[in-house]
Formats: structure tokens, C-alpha cells, sequence
């Protein structure tokens, strides 16, 4: 039957449509693959995410105050495609640990015990017979009190002697080992044929003293009703802002959200790097204010300087710091670091032991073995919690990791399921959990964009109290909920730590009762924080406040004007406080200009530029009317390095300057 002229030409149009749509469909598909091989985030993830509603989507403000409005982006807003510029090839890749080729797997370890996997070693070939087993100590070496250089926290050395290896489970009495393996038969004839690391947490003579010495302080103080203090672990990722969380960190947010964790979505930045926001929350303190207290220069070794975890150890805690990088360290990046180990369990010499082996990437090690460097770390942290609770001590643990996440802010998500089994496990003990970051990611493309301005500032935090605290203080668990839609800062997670430590220790004298002329910043979030906090009285620097929505101004006209004077004004900044080595910074260019009006403080103004030489873009963040003279840059931090340090500033050491300097 033929059809009329009019429907057959409907039909012709129907038949043409469906044709574009399917090379439409072709051409993202194969679009796909392209994006995926430079790197890019893969758009379907986003069409799919954009689809998922959560109820903060829903909010216009994630934080609503009188005082403070911090916009609700969607994790997937369409500026995320920005965020693998930043990475390299190799930083997006996961490494696959796991399936390395010629990776045996003879040995494991336990919390304190070697045992040996035989079903392995004759999986590969072998038969315990014909194999001669022992293990080299790794040992810190500890240079004089009175005479050390910038080294003295990064010298390790092996024993001489390597203990053998007689049973096929091992009681280990040392902190870090190396494990040899050498064939006693021929073809191999004394070939090295496996080689492994492990840690083990050791409880020294002191260290159990001072548990049983607590104790007894304890029971004679009767400072709680409720006697049992929880241990207190904090997961701190690096470059993770809240929003990348939600992006990379699903089985993780998965699991805190089931467990009943309280995400803090006003929680922002007191520093532009590191080593200041963890000074923060730490210390309660500003670098300014701890500078005169026990870090005068980089050079001075970090000792005396009031970390919290004294105070931890002094209420009877077992106390550890773990860092994944150790040439990077937070408290060792361009700065001595420590004379004697900070804590109970100190992991950095195993992983200088780690480094010590050739690799490809002299800066960080991927993979340890067949293992993930985080699951290394995180299996030590269990291990620590399980000591601890052998000694009936509970513990504080301070872990940083960088690797998954300081290179490619994408690659948290190769880790995620890593990070969900741990909390899975520890969720199961008295444990508050706290899984944080210091600042969102700080520079590239995607940091130039609207959304990218407010991730640097907020990074991620999320807060679990277990069933035990929830049942006997049900005001915190409260308190907790209020301040999620508040604002906060670092400074608060010290305090809050300060609380705890009151809380079941009141006879304990904290540190900060020994330096009074330093007033600790922050307010615990175990008690609500007033609703019009602003950004200055949560010590939260105005180039890092996410309060005030910035208004673009125009490059031209009276705009032009005011900004070529801000730019003036950084410019001579720059020229003050730079070392005679660093070329003086000239301006190339004003990119963008805006303008934010903020309670009590008046107009702040924020203007992008670039300086000759090397091309550097700032930040920069400045308080004045729009007249040179009426301009303030009140500190370096004011001036954000916002493109990466691609020409190293090998004539300055600190890690301040280097981000400001051109070496002549």
C-alpha cells in the first residue's frame, strides 16, 4: 500500500532524524575513548551524576547565616571538566599493585608476628629447605641535641646483623624490618630471590610505664562518669576539597554517611598549604604565633612545638603521626623536622627504608611490593589501634596521605574502596573517626573558574562519634548537627580535640596553659557555634573566606583604574619581601578583577594577574577604597601562587618564598 506524499514524508523526516542521533551517539562514543586517553573526565559520569539528587542540592546555601552565605554547587557543575588539566598520564593510572608480575608472595605480617606462606613459596617453586630467610633492622639514627643539621629526622641505617628466620610464624620484637631470602641450591645459588619490608608496632619499657602510670592517675582523678575515652583517628587526605569527595570518594561517603558521620559543609581553610592548616588544627595556633614558641626558622627542629598529641599522650593515650611521602612531609618539607620521634609509633623511618629502593619516582613510592603504599599505612594504623587495645590505652593517630590525591585530584578514587574497609573495620571500636583535608586543590585551570575559587577553600571533613559517646553526651552529637550548616575552620578541630581530653581527664594540665600569652583560636564542635561567626572571628584570613560571593568587575574604564592600583600595591609587596636571589617581579597582565563587600571588614578585592619573568599568576587579595595608598596586603598569604612551580627556585630554602621567587 502506498502511503500519501505528506506521511511519506513524515516518515523520511523520522527515518533522518533517527540517523543524526545514532552518529550523534557514535561520535561521543568514540569521543569517549579520546577523552579518556588525555585524561579527561568522562562526560557520561557527568550526565549520570547531574541526574542524582542529594538533599544539599536542594539547599541553595550549604551554609546560611547572617553573617556567612556559601553557595551549593553540584559536585559534576560543568567546570569539573577542568580538573584533569592538572594531571600527568602516569598520575591518572591506577598502578594495579596487586598484579605486579614477579611479585612474590611469601611472607605477611601480623601485628606483632612474621609468618611465612609456604603454600606460596612452593607456588613459585620453591621449598623452605632450600631457601636461607633473615631480616635486617631498620634503624633511626638519632643525631646529638646539641648539634644536628637539617637531616637529623631523615637518617636511617640497616643492622649489621640479619636476624634468621627459623619458624613458619615469628614473634618480631623490632619496629621496621627488611626480609631477605637467598636460594641455598642451584641454578640460583645465593641470588636474592625475595626481598620484602615490613612494621610493627612496639611497646617500649617507657611507653608501658607511662600507660600503667595513667592509669593509676585515672582512677584516683575519677574526672568521667562515663570512664572510657575513645580513641581518636583522623584520616587526612591531601588537596580534597568536600565537592571532590562527593566526586571520588563514593564507598567511602557511602560508609560515613551509614554510620551516622556528620559532614561539616562550612569547614574552611586557615592557610594556603599544609604544614599552617595542620598547625591549626594541631596546635590552635597560627605558623605567626607558634613561630616565637619553638620554630624561629625551617632549620629549628619541631620538638618543642605544642602538637596536641602531647596532650593525648599526657591523658594516657598511645600516640602516632603517619605520612606517606617522607621528602614532603607536612613537617618536613624544607624544614628539619624532629630530633627524636614525636610520638609512640613513628612510621618514617620504614618509609625512608621504602624510598631507600630503586624506583621510578624518587618523590613518592606507589607501590610497596604487591601492596598500595595506603595499605600499608592503613594496615599500620589498625595494627596500632589493635596494640593499644591489648594495652587497654586508647590511641591518637595523626595520618596524612598525599600520594592518592596531591598530584591528580582524580585519583582518590583508585583508594576509595581502600579507605571504606578501614572505617568499615574501625567503626566497630570506640573510635572517633574524623576524615579531613587542608584545602581544596590550589592551582590550574579548574582553580580558575567560580567553583574552583571556592573548592581551594573548602576542604572535606566529616566528623563520627561512636555509639558510646552518642549514648552518654547526646548534646555533642547535637552540637555536631548544628555546626555542619556553620562555619568552621581548623582551629576548631584542635579545640574540639582540647575537649575530649577535659572531658575524661580533667586533671590533665594541657600545654596551652604554658605558653596564656597565646590565646588558642576556634571553638569545639561538641558545643554549638554561634550562628553570625564570621570569617575574622573564626581566624579564617580574608584571601580564604568563602563567605561573600565576589562581584566581576570590568577591565576597563574607572574598574581598570582600581585594579592597576591593587596590582601596583601586590606588585611592590612582592619587591619587599622577596631575597636579593629572586628576580624583581614585574606585571605582564591583569586576567580578572572582583570585588566582595564583607561584614565589619569592608571591601575586599581580589584580582588575578600575571608577573615576568616565568610567567607566574597570582591571587591576590587585598583590603582597600580603590586608591594605591588606601590598599592592604596584609600578609604573603594574601598573594596566592595559583600556576604550577614548573622552574625550581633552587637559590631560596623556604617553602614560602619558593612559590614567589624567579632565581636569578
Amino acid at each position: 500500500m502506498k502511503l500519501p506524499r505528506f506521511y511519506r514524508r513524515v516518515h523520511l523526516k523520522t527515518i533522518f532524524c533517527a540517523f543524526i542521533v545514532i552518529i550523534i551517539f557514535y561520535y561521543f562514543l568514540s569521543m569517549r575513548g579520546t577523552y579518556n586517553n588525555q585524561n579527561q573526565v568522562d562526560l557520561r559520569l557527568i550526565y549520570e551524576e547531574l541526574h542524582q539528587t542529594n538533599e544539599s542540592s536542594l539547599k541553595s546555601y550549604i551554609v546560611s547565616t547572617s553573617t556567612c552565605n556559601i553557595p551549593d554547587f553540584h559536585p559534576w557543575d560543568s567546570s569539573v571538566q577542568l580538573l584533569s588539566t592538572k594531571c600527568e598520564p602516569s598520575d591518572e593510572v591506577d598502578p594495579k599493585c596487586h598484579e605486579r608480575k614477579n611479585v612474590r608472595r611469601w611472607m605477611y605480617g601480623t601485628a606483632s608476628d612474621l609468618v611465612v606462606n609456604l603454600t606460596e613459596i612452593h607456588a613459585s617453586g620453591y621449598s623452605w629447605s632450600a631457601l636461607h630467610c633473615c631480616y635486617h633492622v631498620i634503624e633511626r639514627v638519632e643525631q646529638p641535641l646539641d648539634n644536628y643539621d637539617t637531616n637529623a629526622d631523615s637518617v636511617i641505617r640497616y643492622s649489621s646483623k640479619c636476624h634468621p628466620i627459623k619458624n613458619s610464624r615469628q614473634r618480631v620484637t623490632d619496629e621496621f624490618i627488611r626480609v631477605y631470602c637467598i636460594a641455598t641450591s642451584v641454578p640460583l645459588l645465593e641470588d636474592v630471590v625475595y626481598r620484602e619490608l615490613f612494621a610493627f608496632p612496639q611497646l617500649d619499657k617507657q611507653v608501658q610505664g607511662n600507660i600503667s602510670s595513667s592509669k593509676e592517675k585515672s582512677q584516683i582523678s575519677g574526672s568521667s562518669s562515663f570512664n572510657s575515652p575513645p580513641n581518636v583517628v583522623i584520616i587526612g587526605i591531601d588537596t580534597n576539597s568536600r565537592l571532590n569527595s562527593h566526586r571520588r570518594l563514593k564507598k567511602t561517603l557511602e560508609v560515613l554517611k551509614g554510620i551516622g558521620a556528620v559532614e561539616m559543609f562550612g569547614y574552611t581553610k586557615v592557610g594556603e598549604n599544609t604544614f599552617p592548616n595542620t598547625v591549626a588544627f594541631l596546635t590552635g595556633m597560627d605558623t605567626k604565633e607558634m613561630q616565637p614558641l619553638c620554630l624561629h626558622s625551617d632549620d629549628d627542629p619541631q620538638d618543642d612545638c605544642p602538637y596536641v598529641w602531647k596532650d593525648f599522650k599526657n591523658a594516657g593515650y598511645l600516640t602516632s603521626t603517619i605520612e606517606d611521602v617522607p621528602y614532603a612531609a607536612g613537617f618536613n618539607y624544607l624544614k628539619t623536622g624532629f630530633l627524636r620521634k614525636p610520638c609512640d609509633f613513628y612510621l618514617r623511618p620504614f618509609l625512608l627504608g621504602v624510598m631507600m629502593q630503586p624506583r621510578e619516582h624518587v618523590w613518592f613510592a606507589k607501590c610497596v611490593g604487591r601492596y598500595y603504599i595506603e595499605e600499608l599505612l592503613l594496615k599500620y594504623m589498625k595494627d596500632v589501634l589493635d596494640t593499644g587495645s591489648k594495652a587497654s590505652s586508647p590511641v591518637f593517630i595523626h595520618s596524612w596521605f598525599a600520594v592518592m590525591s596531591h598530584h591528580c585530584i582524580n585519583s582518590p578514587r583508585f583508594r576509595d574502596g581502600l579507605i571504606a574497609t578501614f572505617l568499615e573495620t574501625v567503626n566497630k571500636t570506640n573510635t572517633v573517626l574524623i576524615l579531613m583535608s587542608d584545602h581544596g586543590d590550589r592551582y590550574g585551570k579548574f582553580r580558575e573558574t567560580a567553583l574552583g575559587w571556592y573548592e581551594d577553600k573548602l576542604p572535606t571533613m566529616w566528623i563520627y562519634l561512636p555509639p558510646a559517646l552518642r549514648e552518654n553526651f547526646p548534646s555533642w552529637e547535637q552540637s555536631l548537627r548544628i555546626n555542619s550548616r556553620r562555619l568552621s575552620s581548623h582551629f576548631d578541630l584542635y579545640q574540639t580535640f582540647t575537649h575530649l581530653i577535659r572531658t575524661f581527664r580533667n586533671d590533665v594540665i594541657l600545654q596551652e596553659s604554658f605558653t596564656p600569652t597565646v590565646r588558642r583560636k576556634g571553638q569545639s564542635f561538641l558545643e554549638p557555634i554561634p550562628e553570625n561567626r564570621t570569617c575574622e572571628s573564626a581566624g579564617i584570613p580574608s584571601a580564604y573566606c568563602a563567605c561573600t560571593e565576589p562581584q566581576t568587575l570590568e577591565i576597563s574604564g574607572d574598574n581598570k583604574t582600581v585594579l592597576l592600583n591593587a596590582a601596583a600595591v601586590a606588585i611592590t609587596f612582592l619587591e619587599q619581601n622577596l631575597p636579593k636571589e629572586c628576580a624583581k617581579p614585574v606585571l605582564k597582565e591583569i586576567v580578572s578583577g572582583k570585588v566582595m563587600k564583607m561584614p565589619r571588614v569592608g571591601s575586599i578585592y581580589v584580582i588575578s594577574m600575571y608577573t615576568d619573568p616565568g610567567n607566574f599568576l597570582f591571587e591576590v587579595t587585598l583590603r582597600g577604597d580603590g586608591d594605591t595608598k588606601g590598599f592592604v596586603i596584609e600578609t604573603l598569604d594574601d598573594l596566592l601562587r595559583m600556576n604550577k612551580i614548573e622552574r625550581k627556585a633552587n637559590c631560596v630554602s623556604s617553602p614560602v618564598i619558593e612559590r614567589y621567587c624567579y632565581c636569578l
